[in-house]
């Protein structure tokens, strides 16, 4: 068995005592197959929607730093047939690095020549009036953003009030998936039909407005996310969180500007507004030891007696092992079910949008040190192409709260094929429809995605294939973290076996800090598999 193939996880017990425990690819793979197999479900769900087979996927590209998993690549070639491609290099930047492509190109194309969004969740409305209670499909998952949709609704007549309520679909059909926001609509008697409008910005808000056309004073509006802040109570939660208002001196315009808001870390990179030019990266000052100049760590630790929170830092990842801090040290709050997630710390209530600012926070104030002579407005984030309409309101405010004024949203597995299509020469006669599979560290996205032959545009620089997001779907809940807890769950069973000991504390924080090393030893190695 070559060197790659095993590895010998050695540390000292104490009291003299030294403990090893072989560790090999075979049990790796063994122990990864079931999560692979969950996070490779989404696929059918994102062909369903594409309208496609797996025989018409011309090109497969993984991404995600958890793609490079013994067994990723045969999975998904037993899947879809075909051997996938890496992105090939800055594996840990390309999503990032992607958002900040698609913010340059979005400055320079023009509006005919700019790759197109669209909605990935079927929305609907349901309309009771009285005894009669219908559903009705507003706007299919593949419309293109923004979009608005006007229809005409009938109404008993008689009714004195509509109980209107926003609804996300199944396809184009018309079966409810998940209810959102109520609202209800007082009628005259003389009224026989209600216009309802539905509306979604490029960054998937929405926005319904309903009204009597004969009484057009009594429009009622239902927004998708009823928890969505003011700007009086996101100043108010700043100020609660300790994240300092800082304000761009600089005279100068921006760089464009790509945040990979993760789940582990966090990552912005940036490029000049010229295209072709290279795409650099920001280093964290406070990076721990363990990790990448360029991580920010998705760690915020509300450190006792301390006014403002640790974030991103050494303290702050250092916290995640102290048995003292557990309940004041928080990771990995992205995937987190924001409707059951309640924290208090310090008789402040904590959410995961706060807990995603102050990383955002963190990250922009290092911009700004760096740019001092830009005014820093405008950012592209990341998001799990998964993520439903709340997840993605939050994450804007997020943004806003942290000082990010401008903020556009980018699904992660697109700003992934942004950055592979900028490193790789792609045939548009030979490869039409793309699936990217983004294998992160809490969770996974797939995006198919239809290149449009641009060829015959006269100007050069739009020449380059661009695309169409046709389908999208993915697994917010699945991804390295699940691979990490199970190897972890897999090494304690062995060890307590072997030497008949229970753990302590201490040395469950010794055997967490092994794992990235298993997992970096026995994955696979990089190929150039162009």
């Amino acid at each position: 068995m070559s060197q790659r193939e095993r590895l010998t996880i050695r540390w000292a017990f104490g009291m003299g005592q030294n403990a090893e425990i072989d560790f090999t690819r075979d049990e790796l793979v063994k122990i990864c197959g079931p999560i692979i197999d969950q996070a490779i479900a989404p696929i059918d769900a994102a062909l369903e929607k594409a309208n496609l087979e797996k025989e018409d996927i011309d090109l497969i590209i993984m991404a995600g730093g958890s793609s490079q998993l013994p067994g990723v690549s045969d999975k998904l070639y037993q899947k879809l047939g075909k051997k996938p491609k890496i992105i090939p290099r800055n594996l840990m930047l390309a999503v990032s690095s992607g958002a900040t492509l698609q913010q340059r190109e979005t400055m320079s194309l023009p509006m005919d020549k700019k790759p197109v969004k669209r909605v990935g969740t079927s929305l609907g409305i349901q309309v009771q009036d009285g005894g009669r209670r219908s559903i009705k499909l507003l706007l299919n998952h593949n419309e293109e953003l923004p979009a608005t949709k006007r229809y005409t609704l009938p109404i008993d007549e008689g009714q004195t009030e509509a109980s209107l309520q926003l609804v996300t679909m199944k396809g184009n059909q018309n079966v409810p998936e998940r209810f959102l926001n109520k609202r209800v609509l007082r009628l005259e008697h003389d009224t026989t039909e209600i216009i309802a409008e539905i509306t979604v910005t490029e960054n998937r808000v929405i926005q319904l407005k309903a009204w009597d056309p004969k009484h057009t004073e009594q429009q009622v509006i239902i927004q998708a996310d009823q928890n969505a802040l003011t700007e009086t109570q996101m100043e108010n939660r700043r100020k609660l969180l300790g994240i300092s208002e800082m304000t761009s001196t600089g005279s100068k315009g921006q760089p464009c500007i790509g945040i990979d808001l993760g789940t582990t870390t966090t990552e912005l990179t940036f490029s000049k507004r010229a295209l072709g030019s290279p795409i650099e990266y920001l280093e964290n000052p406070e990076a721990p030891a363990s990790y990448a100049t360029y991580s920010f760590p998705s760690v915020v630790y509300f450190k006792e007696g301390q006014e403002k929170p640790e974030v991103a830092n050494e303290t702050a990842v250092n916290a995640l092992t102290d048995a003292s801090a557990l309940n004041r040290v928080f990771s990995n709050f992205k995937t987190e079910n924001r409707r059951s997630f309640h924290k208090k710390v310090d008789d402040k209530d904590i959410t995961v949008r706060d807990l995603s600012a102050l990383v955002l926070a963190k990250v922009w104030e290092t911009a700004q040190a760096r740019f001092a002579e830009f005014n820093l407005e405008r950012a592209v984030v990341t998001v799990p192409a998964k993520f439903d309409f709340d997840q993605c309101r939050e994450t804007i405010e997020a943004a806003q709260m942290a000082g990010i004024k401008d903020v556009t949203l980018i699904d992660e597995p697109t700003a992934a094929f942004e950055y592979y299509r900028s490193q790789n020469d792609i045939d548009v006669n030979k490869i039409q429809n793309v699936l990217v599979f983004d294998f992160g560290g809490g969770t996974t996205d797939v995006a198919i995605l239809d290149l449009a032959n641009n060829s015959d545009a006269e100007d050069n620089r739009y020449k380059e294939c661009l695309y169409n997001v046709i389908g999208i779907d993915g697994n917010p809940e699945c991804g390295g973290k699940n691979v990490d807890a199970a190897i972890y769950d897999y090494l304690q069973k062995q060890i307590e076996e072997k030497y008949q000991k229970t753990l302590t504390p201490l040395y469950q924080k010794q055997l967490r800090k092994k794992i990235e090393e298993v997992k970096v030893h026995l994955s696979e190695d990089d190929e150039d598999d162009e």
